[in-house]
């Protein structure tokens, strides 16, 4: 079983830390006992102490820890947290894994935010919009809002961890029909009808449990004999 150092060694390399300096990420209460079950957290909630011991968790990863009362938790309990990191790789952005769930091919980065990209731009099969929607809610579930663009079928997209009025016309330029995100940005909705994209805004909630999904697969593909155990009371 993995220690929890060597559970952070691993997301500090795959979630690419250094290229958030100002981030405070990693471990944030240290355990030497190793890993064999691991709570993964959107959260704190007022019953999350007696869950960690009810479950007998040895660590928990917590994507905001701020309100968390590490003092509260069991003794031998360790604490992982990454929050941008988190949102920027495991969610709607430039996420490898999630292009490849999508067929996406011909990936390329778009957008800059602090030397690092906003989202990711592909290609997939030619399919009717409805049909690709239609595998985003196997993934996120059913979407939090949807505006039809000009077109019927779709053979490019983008996935975007913001919408601006700029990032809709940048994407639009790379003739990309599809615009899936978190959430709709009202100030972008000029440039959403003058450019005819379709835009889809899958949730925050339903993103970052999205994310949840991805790093327990990340984690039993790296430790397969560690189990995960995903809080299930985030509305």
């Amino acid at each position: 079983m993995p220690l929890l150092s060597e559970i952070s060694y691993f997301l500090d390399e795959y979630l690419q830390v250094g290229q958030y300096p100002k981030e405070k990420h990693g471990i944030w209460r240290p355990t030497i006992a190793p890993v064999r079950k691991m709570g993964l957290v959107l959260e704190p909630w007022p019953q999350i102490y007696d869950w960690t011991a009810q479950h007998e968790l040895d660590a928990l990863y917590v994507h905001r820890p701020w309100k968390l009362n590490l003092e509260q938790l069991p003794e031998n309990t360790g604490v992982l947290s990454y929050h941008l990191p988190f949102d920027e790789k495991l969610t709607l952005g430039y996420n490898p894994l999630l292009a490849a769930q999508l067929q996406m091919t011909d990936i390329e980065p778009i957008g800059q935010k602090e030397n690092r990209p906003i989202g990711m731009t592909g290609i997939i099969s030619t399919v009717r919009v409805e049909w690709f929607i239609s595998q985003l809610e196997t993934l996120f579930g059913p979407p939090e809002q949807i505006y039809k663009g000009v077109t019927g079928e779709i053979n490019k997209v983008a996935v975007m961890g913001a919408m601006t009025e700029s990032l809709v016309w940048e994407v639009a330029r790379k003739n990309v029909q599809l615009y899936l995100t978190g959430q709709f940005r009202k100030p972008a909705v000029s440039a959403v009808a003058q450019t005819g994209l379709h835009i889809i805004a899958a949730g925050h909630l339903q993103s970052e449990r999205y994310g949840l999904h991805v790093l327990a697969n990340l984690l039993t593909s790296k430790w397969p004999d560690i189990q995960v155990v995903p809080a299930s009371h985030h509305k």
